[in-house]
């Protein structure tokens, strides 16, 4: 069963990710995510949390994480999670003490990075921003890449 869950801008990301979970969880399977960065470390925190197997389709603006693991399209990961093939990955968490909340812990995947290496992708993000507000906005493709959400 293939149950696909959009999360368009103004909705909790975690929140439907939560409830996803939970069906995975009732129902079997991989929780699956398409998207950027920022959505398949939200993702991999639940699958942490809950002991569920992840899989990461790529559809985000660079794909890191998904081009990390060798997955360029989304049949690249459909087969991986059909054959029941994975790899690991490490999950990083950084721990702050005695905020106004207590302790705090962020987590992350991928890439945590400190110096100069920021400055250059801000840098580059303003570049495409300019370039995106000079251009008309692209056609959808109809492909998966051009659709946010959970799967």
């Amino acid at each position: 069963m293939t149950d696909i869950r959009l999360c368009e801008s103004g909705i909790d990301l975690h929140l439907v990710l939560d409830r996803a979970a939970k069906d995975v969880i009732a129902h079997g399977g991989a929780l699956g995510v398409v998207g950027g960065d920022g959505t398949v470390n939200a993702a991999a925190v639940r699958t942490t949390e809950s002991g569920l197997p992840p899989a990461v389709f790529p559809g985000g603006t660079l794909n890191r994480f998904a081009a990390d693991l060798g997955l360029t399209t989304p049949k690249d990961t459909a087969d991986a999670v059909e054959a029941g093939c994975g790899g690991a990955v490490d999950l990083g968490r950084v721990t702050t003490e005695g905020g106004a909340d207590g302790d705090s812990s962020t987590y992350f995947l991928n890439t945590f990075n400190i110096g100069v290496y920021p400055e250059f992708v801000r840098a580059r993000e303003d570049v495409a921003d300019s370039n995106a507000r000079q251009r008309p906005p692209p056609e959808p493709d109809g492909h998966l890449s051009s659709v946010p959400g959970v799967w």
